[in-house]
């Protein structure tokens, strides 16, 4: 399990809580209990917090990779949201085929906000209690490069709830009240040397409730674009950039010259405006520069 189970409950729910933890503990014989004498219930097994293990390895449905898992996968309760297109890379580098999946449009130099809907809690049975979780950012590109890697930084503002764990394979974990829904939101800062890439991330939800251990998650993509580069086929510009002090050119030519883009604003859609190659009395090409 590669996140935390942790919640806030008092009176009988945070009896039959604790004992449903317990029996748990004692079954797959890997985790440990903490905070019994306070209201904060924390339970960490040994296989996420040492050895990096995704949440599913417990949550889950028992499968070959996770043979000791004992819960069981739900649907209906997370999709990630806010994102800004939909990407099929075919076969990945890493040989995984995720179809067509939900992306994000991230600038290198900037923060991307990353966001996932906790849907509803009517696939759970009663008394559930979860938590929301970011992974997979240490793994490779999956279009350009198996040795391009993000260069990124915690962005989220102190209160936020996200609490960072393991190194090698590090991951966040977001403890929701019980019952909560709604969107829930991570600011993940792109360093300015994070290569151009597709990544392929993963949002999860891992809890108990009366029946159980349960588990859901959702891939997505993050799309890294260079602020220098010029575009394969679009970069998404927006007012964040400009105030941050990029400035969009153009050119017919990839050698230049270079000025400032003043084209008409019918390729404005609401606060992005989306750049390709395209005629406009020839050919043209884009690039972010900073000045």
């Amino acid at each position: 399990m590669n996140t935390k189970n942790n919640t806030v409950m008092s009176g009988s729910g945070l009896t039959n809580h604790r004992s449903r933890v317990r029996i748990r503990a004692v079954t797959l014989g890997s985790a440990i209990l903490f905070g019994i004498s306070v209201p904060v219930l924390q339970a960490y097994p040994g296989s996420a917090v040492s050895r990096g293990n995704s949440c599913s390895v417990c949550h889950g449905p028992a499968t070959a990779d996770a043979p000791n898992a004992e819960g069981r996968k739900v649907s209906g309760v997370l999709s990630v949201s806010d994102f800004v297109r939909q990407a099929n890379l075919g076969t990945q580098l890493d040989g995984k085929v995720r179809g067509a999946l939900k992306t994000f449009d991230g600038v290198a130099g900037t923060t991307v906000t990353l966001s996932a809907d906790v849907l509803s809690t009517a696939p759970l049975a009663a008394n559930p209690t979860y938590a929301l979780q970011l992974k997979r950012l240490e793994k490779s590109g999956q279009k350009n490069s198996l040795t391009n890697y993000l260069n990124w930084t915690d962005a989220n503002p102190v209160g936020s709830g996200w609490v960072k764990y393991g190194t090698t394979a590090p991951y966040y974990t977001k403890i929701l009240a019980s019952g909560a829904t709604g969107t829930f939101s991570f600011q993940l800062g792109l360093v300015d040397t994070t290569p151009v890439d597709f990544y392929d991330l993963e949002f999860a939800i891992a809890g108990v409730d009366d029946l159980g251990l349960f588990y859901a998650d959702e891939h997505y993509y993050l799309a890294v674009v260079s602020p220098a580069l010029l575009t394969d086929s679009a970069v998404t510009w927006s007012a964040a950039l400009a105030s941050a002090g990029w400035v969009l050119e153009t050119a017919t030519d990839p050698a230049g010259p270079w000025q400032a883009y003043t084209g008409p604003s019918a390729v404005i859609e609401g606060t992005n405006v989306v750049l390709m190659k395209t005629a406009e009395g020839g050919k043209k090409f884009f690039r972010l520069a900073k000045p």
